[in-house]
């Protein structure tokens, strides 16, 4: 599990060691396609499409669809993006079997490491503090137990504090597939600049 973008790309700074961007010309301001793939093989290949305000990520680590309503949105522009948040607030599809198009994946000890840091936080706001149930923990394995167990028990265990943080989202973590598309790009987007300059 990574914190984020940049922490993924600090962690695998080889990943796309010996790929290879080539920019194919289309028609339209910001449209523009990138290949980004090793020479002779297509292990890893992906395709970065921008056309007409869709973004699409192509390849052997999937497929994605993006939308944004700017007007100046170009690939470049995109490569420019740290947050993944963000960035997969804009995905409107993508492969994969993950419990959502956003792509994220659910970690029990995850969860459970989390809840205790947003109980601590809130001990040190108010020193009176206290979980009024330890049974939560036995919850956490799945997204769908933990939010059953919210509903239903999220107040009297964590009192007037359950729905002001984060317990929701405990336990889930962005999938890694991600952060290697935009780390691809990044790359792709890099290699073209030095290209043309």
């Amino acid at each position: 599990m990574y914190e984020n973008l940049k922490d993924y790309i600090e962690k695998n700074p080889d990943q796309f060691k010996g790929f290879e961007a080539k920019k194919i010309e289309v028609s339209g301001d910001n449209n523009s396609i990138i290949e980004f793939k090793k020479p002779g093989t297509s292990n890893g290949a992906m395709t970065f499409i921008c056309i007409n305000g869709v973004f699409t990520i192509n390849g052997d680590w999937g497929n994605a669809v993006f939308t944004w309503y700017e007007p100046n949105m170009s690939i470049d522009w995109i490569a420019n993006l740290d947050d993944m948040s963000y960035i997969m607030q804009k995905c409107k599809a993508s492969s994969g079997t993950l419990d959502d198009k956003h792509m994220m994946e659910w970690d029990q000890s995850l969860c459970n490491k989390r809840v205790l840091e947003i109980v601590e936080n809130i001990k040190e706001e108010d020193n009176e503090y206290e979980v009024q149930n330890s049974e939560w923990r036995q919850y956490t394995e799945s997204p769908l137990h933990w939010h059953s167990f919210l509903m239903f028990k999220g107040s009297s265990t964590f009192g007037q504090y359950w729905h002001d943080y984060e317990f929701a989202s405990a336990g889930r973590f962005r999938d890694t597939r991600t952060m290697i598309w935009f780390q691809g790009l990044k790359e792709a987007v890099k290699q073209i600049r030095e290209e043309t300059t």
